[in-house]
């Protein structure tokens, strides 16, 4: 009969997490300026805050994919997978992330 092998968790090691969520969500507030920054004809019925929307909900898009990012690097190097896998899969799921934080932030305003 096989023994079962239990593996303690690692910690969460703050400062590389911290790091990953600021860079996700510098990443995301970049791409938002970018698709942004041409386009300030704004229509009144939008209200006079109408970026804060698009730049809160990327800036959280973002900063989701940099923590997704740490937790399935840090999932697939425990398990001895392979690290290229690792982030193939990690660099589709903030892809992901982040096109649905552009879908939310501007639904209402520049994409009805």
């Amino acid at each position: 009969m096989k023994a079962l092998q239990h593996s303690s968790p690692q910690p969460i090691h703050t400062p590389a997490l911290l790091k990953r969520i600021l860079i996700g969500a510098v990443v995301g507030l970049a791409l938002i300026s970018v698709f942004l920054s041409g386009n300030i004809q704004a229509r009144p019925e939008w209200g006079r805050y109408w970026m804060a929307k698009p730049f809160l909900m990327m800036a959280f898009a973002g900063a989701m994919g940099g923590l997704c990012f740490y937790f399935i690097n840090r999932f697939f190097a425990q398990h001895q997978w392979s690290k290229t896998l690792a982030i193939v899969v990690s660099l589709l799921v903030c892809i992901a992330g982040l096109f649905f934080g552009f879908v939310l932030g501007l639904n209402g305003t520049l994409w009805n």
